[in-house]
């Protein structure tokens, strides 16, 4: 590719510096063929770029000339970059402030736009004029400073703060230089912790400390979802004075991160307090419980549907039951999983002709939450829970017993090898039914077994080893029926053996 071959650089203001630069830099070189040879009175087509970065750089600047840039005898070019045809950008647009710029030049000998001849050099500097007109030592004030101005930063940016009148006094403002009546100061305040924290409100407040020497004329909170936030975003307004005020924030979003201050206004001004930062709670989930179904002597289907977690991830979910109004996860408990849905779950061990009280129940991080009372009463049938001691009609060694019960605070229990308790039932169901009772035995060593023999009508049902406690079950008919737990022994230390909640039909 041809060059362009430049005997001189210079780059000079246009003009002398006044109060507003020329937005223009003047630029000579001498242009020569690609032979070498000297083009002398020749008009030429040129091309000027301002690249950004490097010689290869974006272009924020352009421009070409009309009419055509003319050559003197020896060849020498002289324009006035700024002048010309802007193709891209502004010349006064550019921040020669920011990184590195180069000069890009394209040239057509022959006075059109087929450039030929092309160079890139680095700008060393810029005119200081110029230069300062656009950075202004680099801190890009929006005006100019004039006598009396005081230049400040805030903490991001160079800022002006334009000259006070005569009688003023400077002073700080939350930190920040500002101009003041004589004898006069901003309030000192500082912020309340946030409490009573509910998913759309909450209480702050805060301590108006000093007046700064006039009438506290408004005081209160302020608050918004970005820092810093001023009494031009949400706030109350607790009235004027000095002291402690509290303040009920209203309006808020669930789940919802804000920034708070304290605010107090006197003649001097607006002063803030801390910022205090919280959250707002979430909403309560939304849960039903199910209508109970399948409803027998003893067991039955509950469940529920968790329609909403509130913004919160539900951890837990399941029924609650027991024989009072509300139940909680103190009664008796069911978990089923954990999110949203809908769900059943199994009730077993019930007590007959009795009853309940369910309710479905929802946990995630902000507690524990349950759905409406439904109610449901069991099947009717021969119940021996053991609650009063021997149920009438039972006789033998057996005995009440709060060492273990499966349910309640009692149950049945023998410790003597051989002895046994006998009771007898009439089933009037012409269908007959199901004996249930749940069983525990332990002999105190791991390699003996003891065993706990049950009769219908004194022929054995079953022998029981060692066991936690179990349920039991046998096929029963009409009629009257004689029932007979007998303990078998074979422990090894002891002869322990448990029953509990015996059902059979009526």
């Amino acid at each position: 590719m041809k060059n362009l071959f430049t005997l001189l650089i210079a780059m000079v203001l246009t003009s002398s510096i006044i109060a507003q630069a020329p937005q223009k830099m003047s630029y000579q070189c001498v242009v020569r063929n690609g032979s070498g040879n000297l083009l002398a009175n020749q008009t030429v087509g040129l091309s000027i770029s301002i690249l950004q970065g490097s010689s290869s750089g974006t272009a924020v600047y352009q421009e070409t000339y009309n009419p055509k840039p003319l050559t003197n005898a020896n060849g020498l070019l002289n324009i006035e970059i700024g002048s010309g045809v802007a193709s891209i950008g502004t010349f006064a647009s550019i921040d020669w402030s920011t990184g590195l710029y180069y000069l890009k030049t394209e040239t057509d000998p022959a006075g059109g736009t087929d450039y030929t001849i092309n160079g890139v050099i680095q700008l060393l500097s810029v005119p200081y004029s110029i230069y300062s007109a656009k950075a202004g030592n680099g801190l890009n004030l929006a005006t100019n400073p004039v006598s009396g101005d005081i230049l400040f930063y805030n903490g991001t940016s160079w800022q002006l703060l334009s000259k006070g009148i005569n009688g003023q006094t400077l002073r700080l403002d939350n930190g920040l230089p500002n101009w003041g009546e004589p004898g006069y100061a901003l309030p000192l305040i500082t912020t309340s912790q946030l409490s009573n924290i509910q998913p759309t409100s909450a209480t702050s407040g805060g301590i108006v400390v000093s007046t700064g020497f006039s009438n506290i004329t408004a005081k209160g909170v302020c608050w918004a979802t970005t820092q810093n936030p001023t009494t031009d975003n949400s706030k109350t307004n607790e009235g004027p004075g000095i002291g402690t005020f509290t303040s009920t924030l209203t309006n808020l979003l669930p789940n919802t991160t804000y920034y708070m201050r304290a605010y107090a206004i006197n003649s001097a001004g607006t002063a803030y307090g801390n910022q205090v930062v919280s959250s707002t709670a979430g909403n309560d989930p939304s849960l039903t419980t199910k209508a109970v179904t399948n409803i027998l002597e003893t067991t039955a289907i509950a469940g529920g549907t968790i329609i909403s977690d509130g913004g919160a991830a539900i951890t837990e979910r399941g029924v609650v039951y027991g024989t009072a109004l509300d139940p909680t996860v103190y009664d008796k408990k069911i978990a089923s999983g954990s999110g949203l849905g809908t769900y059943s779950i199994p009730l077993t061990i019930l007590v007959p002709n009795t009853l309940y009280y369910v309710r479905a129940y929802a946990i995630n991080s902000r507690g524990t939450f349950y759905g409406n009372n439904e109610t449901f009463t069991t099947a009717d049938a021969y119940y021996a829970g053991f609650e009063s001691g021997i149920p009438t009609g039972w006789t033998g060694m057996w005995s009440a017993s709060a060492d273990v019960p499966y349910e309640g605070f009692y149950c049945l229990k023998s410790v003597n090898p051989g002895d046994s308790i006998v009771f007898y039932r009439t089933i009037i169901s012409p269908t007959g039914g199901q004996v249930s009772f749940v069983h525990r035995s332990d002999d105190g060593w791991p390699t003996q077994s003891m065993a706990m023999q049950f009769y219908i009508d004194n022929i054995l049902q079953t022998n029981i080893g060692d066991e936690a406690w179990t349920v039991k079950t046998f096929t029963i008919t009409s009629g009257t029926h004689k029932f007979k737990f007998r303990n078998n022994g074979g422990g090894y230390t002891n002869n322990v053996m448990y029953i509990d909640y015996f059902i059979c039909p009526k």
